[in-house]
């Protein structure tokens, strides 16, 4: 999980330095299928609470598919509430 949340943030800097235009870029660079890194890019939308639950539950955080698939609205107090429940 760890990693996988540092990547994110990574490619999220190549985007908006320039250094990467889009995410299929990054798809091609990292050999990835471009959904793939969509969803994992999705990960810099997480709330920072959201971010630290995850990351104190190991169950939750070694199993990075079931996070990857759940609903993520932008708004960090909705976050919040879903995915404490």
């Amino acid at each position: 999980m760890i990693r996988s949340l540092g990547l994110a943030h990574y490619w999220q800097r190549l985007l908006d330095e320039g250094k990467m235009r889009t995410i299929a870029d990054i798809a091609a660079l990292e050999k990835i299928d471009v959904t793939q890194a969509r969803r994992l890019l999705r990960l810099t939308l997480l709330a920072p609470v959201v971010v630290d639950n995850l990351l104190a539950n190991p169950d939750v955080a070694v199993n990075l598919e079931s996070v990857l698939r759940r609903v993520m609205p932008l708004d960090w107090r909705t976050q919040s509430v879903l995915w404490s429940q």
